[in-house]
């Protein structure tokens, strides 16, 4: 029995000789083992698969400026899952502390050594509850969801119910805000939905105009984010 491939692949051309002119074709695919597949799109052969640093794949990859960007769901039964980078061409990690290459995205990062308990050995950022949503890029940030915003509120009964939505450096992993939608509690015009501990996001984040952002929450709502200069609003 393989790993299991229930999230959609994703498609790059990729700069493999870094000199800012893309010349290949990839696909990339991420399974349940925790890797991360790079094949050729035209022949099938595959170019390299890599260890992501997470099991339990739950979001669909996305690329962006030269990297491949993806979630996962949980990190055993500490119900911490995360968000990791590799770069699309060799798929090391960019957001560890080293240097594998000295070429393309892959440095040392320094947002891993000033916050260490913020990601894991392979550079993944981690969030508490995981990550079951696809994320989406907005002005070099990842705004992905999350199950829930606090470690303490993945023990609830039933599991995570409560959710939230990141904002991350896409060069560094830092968190630059999140939004918990179970403390939502306006009401408007068309009387949204009031947040509740059954907020997980894990519909993927999609991108409007003007720097919106869209996503769906098990509380029933569809929520509107607005990002924009490395900050986090609501609109």
């Amino acid at each position: 029995n393989g790993p299991n491939n229930r999230m959609s692949p994703t498609l790059a051309y990729v700069d493999t000789n870094y000199d800012n002119i893309p010349d290949t074709l990839r696909v990339y695919g991420a399974p349940t083992d925790g890797y991360l597949y790079a094949y050729d799109a035209g022949t099938g052969v595959e170019a390299w698969h890599k260890y992501t640093g997470q099991l339990n794949h739950r979001s669909d990859p996305v690329f962006y400026c030269g990297v491949i960007f993806g979630g996962n769901g949980d990190e055993g039964s500490s119900k911490i899952g995360g968000v990791w980078a590799l770069d699309a061409v060799y798929g090391n990690s960019i957001w560890d502390n080293v240097d594998s290459d000295g070429a393309g995205p892959d440095q040392a990062n320094p947002e891993f050594s000033t916050n260490p308990t913020a990601y894991n050995a392979n550079g993944v950022r981690l969030i508490p509850g995981g990550v079951k949503s696809s994320p989406a890029l907005v002005d070099g940030i990842i705004v992905v969801g999350a199950n829930c915003s606090a470690a303490s509120n993945c023990n609830v009964t039933g599991n995570n119910e409560y959710g939230s939505v990141w904002a991350l450096d896409a060069r560094t992993g830092r968190d630059l805000g999140h939004y918990d939608t179970n403390a939502y509690a306006g009401a408007g015009p068309t009387s949204p939905p009031v947040g509740s501990t059954s907020g997980d996001v894990r519909s993927g984040v999609v991108v409007g105009g003007d720097y919106n952002v869209y996503f769906g929450s098990q509380d029933g709502g569809l929520y509107q984010l607005y990002v924009i200069k490395l900050l986090l609003l609501i609109k």
